[in-house]
């Protein structure tokens, strides 16, 4: 319990921090759309936990992939993934 408060700090603060560091350097979006973007940020960042350890579990157990390789696969794919949601959904240019 001593350890799991500080880590859900830690966490969060580090998704603001991302959150604030992707709109504005990463996709250049100075719109006044906060209150909608930042919970999409949040899902898409839980999604990709959820996705990252499905993946990692999936290439280790059914295609008995050692971790080095699952975890790099899995990663590049989260990567990618990623960036389209965050291009297409919660940072998306509106033309």
């Amino acid at each position: 319990n001593i350890i799991f408060v500080p880590n859900i700090i830690s966490t969060t603060i580090a998704l603001v921090y991302s959150f604030y560091f992707q709109k504005f350097l990463t996709f250049k979006d100075n719109t006044k759309n906060q209150k909608k973007q930042l919970p999409l940020f949040f899902a898409v960042s839980i999604f990709n936990i959820l996705m990252f350890g499905g993946l990692v579990f999936g290439f280790l157990i059914k295609l008995n992939l050692p971790i080095f390789f699952s975890k790099i696969i899995s990663t590049t794919f989260q990567m990618c993934s990623s960036f389209l949601f965050y291009k297409f959904l919660v940072f998306k240019q509106v033309r």
